[in-house]
């Protein structure tokens, strides 16, 4: 953490007086996620309040509580080996192991000791290791996501992208198209690339164009619903596809989007037939 954002004084000292009401699953992920550890505790406070909790809590009797000396010998070896955890996590830890949540001998013998404090919350850490690496994965996965979205708005970024998508996947499917008059754009759907082209300004969407292309389609799209419904084929999704048209329920729907992907593709097809090269191909 950078020293200009370390919390305040007044923000290290604000624990809260009232036992956890959310459940310690919870309880242990908000902690982690806390910022404020005992390292940037400036003043003992917080910690002595996590340890008259644990004191009530596992029965010890007045006269049992530790003196002024083992306070302060549990003061120091706590910021020293706890340092990397809040206060709120002893209290948790101790609460955890009265429940049962996890297996530790609890029985004090009349001392509350720094070997009795770190059997306790040794156990309590490697209960709370699922949670943290849980967070931990959490917080990798936000940090990659502001990352592209920091990618995604820088414009060098994007032009790479675009340009990659151009090389890889519409140059080859034109140069395909000239020589065979087949559109295939391999595992990437003709949406995208309609979608791509359109956002470039290059496809002729007029409409009357757009009739054009819905007619053509319209007949493209009869002849590839009988041809799903009555030829044989061993292809996964041709069989899933008979399926659905087939069902008199889904049927309608299946040929919509057989009808709205051929619009796509007659859109493409329309653009690589006026352009005679890829040197006319403005992108």
């Amino acid at each position: 953490m950078n020293q200009n954002n370390l919390p305040n004084k007044a923000d290290q000292n604000r624990l809260p007086a009232k036992p956890f009401r959310i459940s310690k699953g919870a309880a242990i992920r908000e902690e982690i996620k806390n910022e404020i550890k005992i390292r940037h505790v400036q003043e003992d406070e917080p910690i002595k309040q996590a340890l008259r909790y644990c004191f009530v809590l596992i029965g010890l009797r007045p006269e049992q509580i530790p003196d002024e000396v083992e306070k302060a010998v549990l003061l120091d070896f706590i910021k020293s080996n706890l340092a990397n955890y809040t206060p709120n996590e002893i209290k948790i830890a101790f609460e955890l192991a009265v429940k049962g949540e996890f297996e530790v001998d609890l029985k004090h013998f009349g001392k509350f000791s720094p070997v009795y404090l770190t059997t306790v919350f040794n156990k309590y850490i490697e209960h709370r290791k699922k949670i943290a690496d849980e967070v931990a994965r959490e917080q990798e996965r936000t940090r990659l996501q502001e990352e592209d979205e920091q990618r995604a708005n820088d414009p060098e970024f994007k032009k790479k992208v675009e340009k990659e998508f151009v090389d890889v996947v519409i140059k080859p499917a034109f140069e395909m198209f000239k020589e065979t008059k087949r559109l295939d754009f391999g595992s990437t759907p003709v949406k995208y690339v309609f979608n791509f082209l359109k956002k470039k300004g290059v496809l002729d969407l007029s409409d009357e164009t757009k009739e054009e292309i819905k007619k053509d389609a319209q007949k493209r799209t009869a002849g590839d619903v009988y041809h799903a419904k009555h030829l044989f084929s061993v292809n996964k999704e041709e069989i899933e596809l008979r399926k659905l048209l087939r069902d008199p329920e889904n049927s309608g729907k299946a040929e919509e989007a057989i009808l709205l992907d051929n619009c796509f593709k007659i859109s493409v097809e329309r653009y690589f037939e006026n352009c005679k090269t890829w040197e006319n191909v403005s992108l």
